[in-house]
C-alpha cells in the first residue's frame, strides 16, 4: 500500500515501526485529527464546484462529463509518469520542481474527484433499492478481494502520502508493464483506472448508501454525528489491534493471512466511510447553503494550502493499484500513516551518516584515499 512509507530505497526500516509508543500516538492523532479533515475540505469543496459549474441543471450530462473527463485524465496520467518524473525532478531545479509537482497534483486532484463523482453520480442514477446496493456492494467487495487489490478502497486517517520527490508522479498499474510496448501498456492504464477503480468507487458509495438507510435516516444530522463517533470509535479499535494484528498475521501463511489482511482492511474501511460521510454531511448542513461559491472556493484554497504546507498534498489522490499482502508478513496489516516517525527516522539516518564520516575522516587523517560515501536518506 502506497502512503507515507513511499520515497525510500529497498524495504522501509522496521524500526520505524517499532519506535516509541508516542511518537506512533502522535501520527495516528496528527492523521485523524489534522490530514483527515483538510483532505475532506479539499474533496467536499473540488465535489461541490464541479457541481456548481459542471451543467448544474442537468446531473446526468454532469455526471457523464465528469466521469468522461476524470477517467480519460486519469489514465493519460497513468501513461505520462515516466516522462513526468524525467522532466519534473529536484535535480533541474528545486523551486521548479516544487511548483510544477505541486500544480501536478492540483490538476490529478480534480481528476480523481470529477472521476469518482462521475462515476458515483452514474450509479446513483439507477436508483437502486437497499437490497440491489447491498448485493452490488458485496458483488465488488468479492471482485476485488478475487483480483487481490482489496486494500485500495483504504484511504486517510489509515494511509497518509507523504510528498516526496521520489515518487510524486507515480501510478502503479495493474500488470505493471512498462513503456516498452505501448498499446499494452495503454491497456494495462485503461483497465487499471476503469475496472479496479469502478470497483472501488462501487464499494465506496454501497457502504456509503447502507450507512445512511442504517443511521436515523429521518434525522440527517444525527446520522452524521452517529458516522462520526462510529467511525472514529472503530479507528480507535483498529490502530489498537494493529500490533496483535501483525504478530499474528506474521504466524500465518497464504490463504489465511491473506483472508485475515482482508477483514482487518474491511474494518478500517468501514471507519474511513463513516468519518468521510459524517464530516462530508455536516459540512453540506453547516457550510454549502449560505455561500455555496464563496464557501467551497475558500475550503478549496485552503485546504490546498494547509496539506502543501504539511507536505502531505499527494494524500487527496486515488490513483494506482496495489496488491493484498505483498509486503513482507508482519507489514501486510501496517497502515502507512507515518509522518513524525519518517522525520525522526530521517534525522537519526543523517545523525549517523555524519558520525561515519566523522570517524572516517578520523581514520584516514594522514591517508591520500578519498572517502566515498553513497548513502540515500
Amino acid at each position: 500500500m502506497r502512503g507515507s512509507t513511499a520515497g525510500f530505497s529497498g524495504n522501509f526500516p522496521s524500526t520505524l515501526h517499532t519506535d516509541s509508543t508516542l511518537l506512533q500516538c502522535v501520527d495516528v492523532l496528527f492523521a485523524s485529527v489534522v490530514v483527515t479533515p483538510a483532505t475532506l475540505a479539499y474533496w467536499w469543496s473540488t465535489w461541490n464546484l464541479i457541481d456548481l459549474y459542471v451543467y448544474p441543471d442537468d446531473m446526468l450530462t454532469s455526471a457523464f462529463v465528469s466521469a468522461v473527463f476524470g477517467m480519460c485524465c486519469s489514465v493519460v496520467l497513468c501513461m505520462c509518469q515516466f516522462q513526468l518524473k524525467g522532466y519534473i525532478s529536484p535535480d533541474k531545479g528545486r523551486v521548479k520542481y516544487f511548483v510544477l509537482s505541486r500544480i501536478y497534483s492540483c490538476v490529478a486532484g480534480v481528476t480523481c474527484v470529477a472521476a469518482i463523482r462521475g462515476v458515483w453520480d452514474l450509479m446513483d442514477e439507477g436508483g437502486e433499492s437497499l437490497t440491489a446496493l447491498s448485493w452490488s456492494t458485496a458483488a465488488s467487495i468479492l471482485s476485488l478481494a478475487a483480483l487481490r487489490t482489496l486494500k485500495n478502497i483504504c484511504a486517510i486517517p489509515f494511509v497518509l502520502v507523504i510528498d516526496s520527490p521520489r515518487d510524486h508522479f507515480d501510478v502503479p498499474t495493474f500488470f505493471k508493464t512498462t513503456t516498452g510496448d505501448t498499446l499494452l501498456y495503454f491497456l494495462d492504464c485503461v483497465f487499471s483506472v476503469l475496472v479496479v477503480g469502478t470497483l472501488v468507487i462501487g464499494v465506496w458509495r454501497g457502504l456509503w448508501g447502507l450507512a445512511e438507510a442504517l443511521f436515523y435516516p429521518q434525522d440527517y444530522v444525527m446520522s452524521c454525528c452517529i458516522s462520526v463517533v462510529v467511525g472514529y470509535g472503530l479507528a480507535i479499535a483498529t490502530f489498537a489491534l494493529q500490533e496483535p494484528m501483525r504478530w499474528l498475521t506474521a504466524k500465518l501463511h497464504g490463504a489465511p493471512r491473506l483472508l485475515l489482511a482482508d477483514v482487518y482492511n474491511l474494518v478500517s474501511f468501514i471507519a474511513t466511510v463513516n468519518i468521510w460521510r459524517g464530516m462530508w454531511g455536516l459540512m453540506d448542513e453547516y457550510c454549502f447553503p449560505e455561500s455555496p461559491y464563496i464557501i467551497s472556493w475558500c475550503s478549496h484554497v485552503l485546504s490546498i494550502l494547509v496539506l502543501v504546507g504539511l507536505n502531505c498534498f499527494n494524500t487527496v489522490l486515488v490513483r494506482g493499484v496495489y496488491f493484498d499482502d505483498e509486503e513482507p508478513a508482519d507489514e501486510t496489516v501496517v497502515f502507512p500513516c507515518h509522518y513524525f516517525r519518517i522525520y525522526y527516522h530521517r534525522r537519526k539516518m543523517r545523525k549517523k551518516f555524519k558520525q561515519a564520516i566523522d570517524a572516517e575522516k578520523n581514520t584516514l587523517a594522514d591517508s591520500n584515499t578519498p572517502l566515498k560515501f553513497d548513502v540515500q536518506i
